[in-house]
């Protein structure tokens, strides 16, 4: 089987259990009440089952999407974590969370953007939105040193759906996959990876498979991509509205004689510049033979003549 037709199946099983569509969101109260926070601890599948059972709309997959998502760490390696006893950001509660976003909704100053995708390097998210409205966010990883992800302004210069990595090879030695890959400067892609943290990658910005699909369907070429080091950098970074100074109106031709403007007056000091004889029509008689030749300078200003 291809890589390609391996990546497809692998995303079809996604969507059947997870679904393609859009997250949902719910706007939660300005100012979260006791339920929001977490705290660092221990938590056992045991914990998980007893949370299901009180609400069973917090089923085990969504109680472990959540716990990834604050981690910024995929369900495999959470569950994992969960396991062999280590400690998590848990939440106070779950049900605060299930529709939680570190992103703003809404971006009023991007409501001229069609398309515009926000990454923020300091929480470790990104998000997409359409004409200033956020559509899905995802948590993602980035380099493994702070500067491989440079923060900028950019644009989806490239998509490929099948990528593969010049430069990287996977633990078999087989040059790296990069599936749903979108191209926003350099060697630098967003694509779908493997999330064991939240600097995992040697630059590129990687998403869970299910979202990176999600976006790649989304994204069009040319789309604004905003990385930024922090949310306190969002609002001196982003991509302002151009303002359209109105044409100057000019006056219906024949209606509004032309003012020619006055000669001003030369300052103190100055001489004033010397005028300009006005031409004169050619004579319809010869010139006399006891005329004097003219001067090769004219004191006047006027054209010299040769003799």
């Amino acid at each position: 089987m291809t890589p390609r037709r391996c990546w497809i199946l692998i995303v079809l099983s996604c969507a059947v259990l997870s679904g393609c569509m859009p997250r949902k969101y719910i706007i939660p109260p300005e100012k979260p009440g006791p339920e929001a926070g977490w705290s660092e601890r221990k938590i056992t599948l045991a914990d998980l089952n007893r949370i299901t059972s009180q609400s069973p709309e917090l089923d085990r997959r969504t109680l472990l999407e959540i716990l990834a998502r604050l981690n910024i760490r995929d369900r495999d390696y959470i569950e994992e974590d969960i396991k062999k006893g280590r400690k998590l950001k848990v939440p106070k509660d779950f049900r605060y969370y299930k529709n939680w976003t570190p992103l703003p909704r809404t971006i009023n100053e991007v409501s001229h953007i069609p398309k515009f995708v926000l990454v923020v390097k300091s929480i470790y998210f990104a998000g997409w939105y359409e004409k200033g409205k956020l559509v899905e966010d995802s948590y993602i990883c980035i380099g493994k040193k702070g500067e491989w992800t440079k923060a900028g302004l950019y644009k989806i210069l490239k998509k490929d759906e099948d990528h593969v990595s010049a430069s990287y090879r996977n633990a078999y030695g087989q040059p790296a996959l990069m599936p749903w890959a979108l191209r926003i400067y350099g060697h630098v892609w967003i694509h779908a990876g493997d999330i064991e943290g939240p600097n995992c990658s040697h630059g590129c910005i990687n998403l869970p498979l299910a979202p990176a699909a999600r976006l790649f369907s989304w994204a069009d070429a040319g789309a604004t991509v905003l990385v930024l080091e922090s949310m306190r950098d969002l609002d001196k970074s982003l991509p302002r509205k151009p303002v359209k100074s109105a044409p100057a109106k000019s006056p219906p031709p024949g209606k509004t004689p032309a003012i020619k403007p006055a000669p001003g007056k030369p300052a103190k000091g100055q001489v004033a510049p010397a005028k300009t004889a006005p031409p004169q029509a050619a004579p319809t008689k010869a010139a006399s033979p006891k005329a004097a030749p003219a001067s090769t300078a004219d004191p006047e200003g006027a054209p010299s003549r040769s003799p």
